[in-house]
């Protein structure tokens, strides 16, 4: 049996809306707005993401993580290059188990 991905925890990569951001982080929607446009404190395609002009997700992870580090950007960056290589970890292995479903391999052997 395959174990799983060591990094499996879903909730490091989880997008969220507005609302629920506003909810996790104590902020109002317009303050996490501010911070995306006008701060330009969250970084898009890192802390938030544009999926039309009326759907904005953020990375509740590191949006969390940036709050709490504000005053230390040095930690916020070295936590975004581990969530970035996270992701990118993640993203082959299940690129390597889709593959071998694919080719008729169980990835429950």
């Amino acid at each position: 049996m395959r174990s799983p991905h060591p990094n499996s925890d879903l909730s490091r990569f989880q997008l969220v809306g507005s609302h629920v951001m506003a909810q996790l982080s104590g902020l109002s929607t317009s303050t996490l707005k501010n911070l995306r446009l006008r701060e330009k404190a969250l970084i898009k395609g890192i802390h938030w993401f544009q999926l039309n002009s009326r759907n904005i997700k953020y990375c509740a992870h590191l949006v969390l993580h940036f709050l709490h580090h504000r005053d230390n950007p040095e930690e916020h960056l070295k936590e975004i290059k581990r969530h970035q290589t996270l992701l990118q970890s993640r993203e082959k292995f299940l690129l390597l188990e889709n593959n071998e479903t694919e080719h008729g391999k169980s990835s429950f052997t």
